[in-house]
């Protein structure tokens, strides 16, 4: 006899076809959840430290970033790309529960070293036993402070003056276009700085009266980023869709 999964799954088939013929983008949901499903399944020997590590972030309730966590498969380039760079200084701006700065570090070489800035040490904190489990905590020095006063100093006190090879940005949307002089004057020609999030989950084509009100300063600081690194003359950019988008800047 067959068993109650079994018969069921017939009607729970058919509900499904049902609604990918109504619903197109429902399609569109089951193709990219099959899709991921499929992409984990093609694992790496180090996706389990971040499968982890994003486990604990979203389950945090009482931190509210944690939609801010980068997702598994931009986790996965950035530790390609650093592999594939090899630098010796990196730096990450916003850090949260360390889920980029994981994925950074497991792709640095050991004698790479890369400057984390966040102000929020409870969220570092989380992530810290998933690092420290890695292997990879000698690689990072944490800053407890905010990126504006660390960037300040280090160009006053001439300290990593294009001596960057790799910059990551994930904080404050609307402060992005802030941080991009100073780090110009940081990362070494050749140099890649990675602007995170800057398909802002596609508000940034939508019309701005469309858009929820508490997201429009960060949407028009992306819009206005965006739009001011493809006339910046002194980089070349490729913006990714992966995750929620990601822009690669190259100092010439």
């Amino acid at each position: 006899m067959a068993s109650l999964s079994q018969r069921r799954a017939p009607a729970f088939h058919g509900r499904i076809s049902i609604l990918k013929r109504r619903f197109p983008l429902f399609k569109l949901l089951i193709y990219v959840f099959c899709f991921y499903c499929y992409c984990f399944q093609i694992k790496s020997s180090w996706i389990d430290f971040l499968i982890f590590l994003q486990k604990a972030s979203s389950s945090r309730k009482s931190l509210k970033r944690s939609i801010a966590s980068v997702p598994v498969d931009e986790g996965l380039f950035l530790t390609m790309l650093m592999k594939i760079m090899n630098p010796k200084k990196t730096l990450e701006i916003g850090v949260f529960t360390g889920y980029s700065l994981l994925a950074t570090a497991l792709g640095l070489a050991d004698d790479a070293q890369v400057t984390a800035i966040d102000t929020d040490k409870e969220a570092y904190e989380v992530g810290l036993p998933f690092i420290q489990k890695a292997g990879v905590d000698h690689k990072i020095n944490f800053i407890n402070s905010d990126a504006e006063s660390v960037l300040t100093k280090m160009l006053d006190n001439n300290e990593g003056l294009e001596e960057i090879d790799f910059a990551f940005v994930d904080a404050e949307k609307h402060k992005y276009k802030e941080y991009h002089e100073p780090l110009l004057k940081l990362v070494k020609a050749g140099g890649i700085i990675a602007y995170d999030n800057t398909l802002f989950f596609g508000l940034v084509a939508q019309q701005e009266d469309t858009v929820q009100e508490n997201l429009r300063i960060a949407t028009n600081g992306i819009l206005e980023l965006n739009e001011f690194l493809a006339n910046d003359s002194r980089i070349e950019i490729s913006q990714i869709s992966i995750g929620d988008g990601l822009t690669l800047c190259r100092r010439l």
